[in-house]
């Protein structure tokens, strides 16, 4: 009794000193109808609650420190971070650690030029300038149970050691009228290295727009990759583009990808928006293909809701009906 005592008083002692917040959500969804181009199937849902989406969130903080940790739905360990500001401008991190140039923010998961993992970073930032370096860790030092069987002897089970390595990430960027300039160098390996640059800015009053350059690295350049997005308010329609060109220097075919999402959202002020998106993952392939897909999103109280139709030009015509529910507090 005493001790429930004592970690309800810590407990209430923590609430009162740092800044707590909780939050959850779980996301459901599937094929309410489904043409593969020869069979049709109905109603195929069920839990799609991923690393975007939204995980059970419990965070601490200060002024000067604080925490954080991640589960979703499916996994016994989640994602935590701790971080502290021992100076003005100067935050240092150890746990889920990563950083990104620009991103962008139809899918939010589409953009290379970003580094992330478990590590520990150092962070300063003051007056629009901002500098970052992270060592990441990986796994650590990661052990495998083997087991070792000779006849007439009975079964030894022994840990080995299988690797270490460390990963390296640096980060800078200048914030300032003509916009946000950043570079980062990602170091993985001796041989396995990227680097790039990005600028965004909003034009007009209302264009948000970014351009990401990446390179690829071994022992001489690999790859190259250019991230353009474009994000124009005209009247009530909100329109993103998506177009990502990737050049890869070692094909002898096909070196050259051109992809792009495009998705216009008719913002009328309505309960429901409705909408177009229209996605390919390379217009230059040798077989060409494309998604179509008009729906529509709203909500109802706490649960978001997205519905349409997507329809898959290609070889093969095929189409579903897609839906999604998410709810969270």
């Amino acid at each position: 009794m005493k001790r429930l005592v004592g970690i309800l008083t810590v407990l209430m002692l923590a609430v009162s000193v740092f800044a707590v917040d909780f939050s959850a959500g779980i996301k459901l969804g599937g094929d309410l109808l489904a043409y593969d181009g020869d069979n049709f199937k109905v109603i195929s849902v069920g839990n799609q609650t991923g690393q975007w989406d939204m995980p059970m969130n419990f965070s601490v903080s200060t002024e000067k420190a604080g925490g954080s940790f991640k589960i979703w739905p499916g996994q016994c360990m989640g994602e935590f971070k701790l971080w502290f500001k021992p100076l003005e401008g100067v935050t240092v991190s150890a746990g889920e650690v990563g950083m990104s140039l620009n991103q962008e923010q139809i899918d939010w998961w589409r953009s290379n030029a970003k580094g992330e993992g478990w590590g520990y970073s150092v962070a300063y930032d003051n007056s629009g300038f901002s500098f970052g370096a992270e060592v990441l860790v990986g796994d650590g030092f990661l052990f495998e149970s083997k087991k070792v069987v000779e006849e007439g002897k009975d079964p030894e089970v022994f840990w080995a050691p299988m690797y270490f390595q460390l990963g390296y990430d640096f980060k800078a960027a200048l914030d300032k009228d003509f916009g946000r300039i950043a570079g980062f160098f990602k170091l993985n390996k001796k041989e396995d290295m990227n680097f790039g640059l990005g600028y965004n800015n909003t034009l007009f009053g209302s264009t948000y727009m970014f351009l990401n350059a990446i390179m690829n690295m071994s022992t001489k350049l690999d790859s190259m990759r250019f991230e353009l997005y474009v994000a124009p308010v005209i009247e009530f329609v909100g329109i993103k583009i998506w177009v990502p060109v990737d050049y890869n220097l070692n094909a002898d075919d096909n070196a050259l990808g051109i992809g792009s999402v495009i998705r216009a959202d008719l913002n009328l002020g309505a309960p429901v928006t409705p909408y177009l998106r229209v996605e390919s993952d390379n217009f230059l392939a040798d077989t060409f293909g494309m998604i179509i897909k008009p729906g529509i999103t709203g909500s109802v109280g706490a649960m978001g809701y997205d519905v349409g139709i997507a329809c898959n030009v290609g070889e093969k015509f095929t189409f579903s009906v897609p839906v999604t529910c998410t709810l969270g507090f």
